[in-house]
């Protein structure tokens, strides 16, 4: 009996180190996105020139940029299938753009929440306007964290919840200060837990 404890122990510990060591590189990870931005709506055309319409992007919400400010632009995703209704439904994939500079990402951030309903339309791509969002650009598993923040927070009561600098809050009200969701743990210590109840428990 006490070998079967001293190994579940061992498991556990072990599963422990496991968690840790994953957000330790999920954090690592957060942290090399760190002067990316990823602006969603801008429509696909073949052949298009996206260092362009982003240099537009950023003019048209106020931010002086420059080529020289570009590292990478590109689309991330796979791309919509060969049918031309298809791909018309579909929507378009999102363009990512690495900045040199942090501070030039944030001030693109900062100047997308001050002029909010940016338009495809408002830098000359034709077809159905589009709004444009700019955002973080978040790791596949920080991605998940914050859908799943944002629909149990809506369910919990909580007015707020938002991304800064990689990292995922909530706030209840405007007067309260905001939680760090860090990781599912904290998703259910803050919001509750998701899982199903056990129906011989209600």
């Amino acid at each position: 009996m006490e070998m079967l404890w001293s190994q579940n122990a061992e498991i556990s510990t072990l599963h422990d180190t496991i968690d840790l060591l994953q957000e330790q590189l999920n954090t690592q990870e957060q942290f090399s996105l760190r002067n990316e931005i990823e602006i969603c709506g801008i429509t696909e055309f073949d052949n298009e020139n996206l260092t362009h319409t982003v240099l537009v992007s950023a003019q048209k919400i106020g931010v002086e940029l420059t080529v020289s400010d570009i590292d990478h632009v590109t689309r991330v995703g796979p791309k919509s299938k060969p049918d031309a209704a298809a791909a018309a439904a579909a929507e378009p994939r999102p363009v990512v753009a690495r900045l040199l500079r942090n501070n030039k990402r944030n001030e693109i951030l900062h100047a997308s929440k001050v002029r909010r309903n940016l338009s495809t339309g408002d830098i000359g791509l034709g077809g159905t306007a589009r709004k444009i969002y700019f955002n973080e650009r978040l790791t596949k598993v920080n991605r998940q964290l914050f859908r799943e923040a944002r629909n149990r927070s809506k369910q919990s009561g909580f007015k707020f919840c938002w991304v800064k600098n990689g990292s995922i809050y909530v706030r209840r009200e405007d007067q309260k200060f905001p939680k760090l969701i860090r990781n599912t743990f904290d998703l259910d210590q803050v919001l509750g837990s998701n899982r199903p109840r056990d129906p011989k428990t209600t």
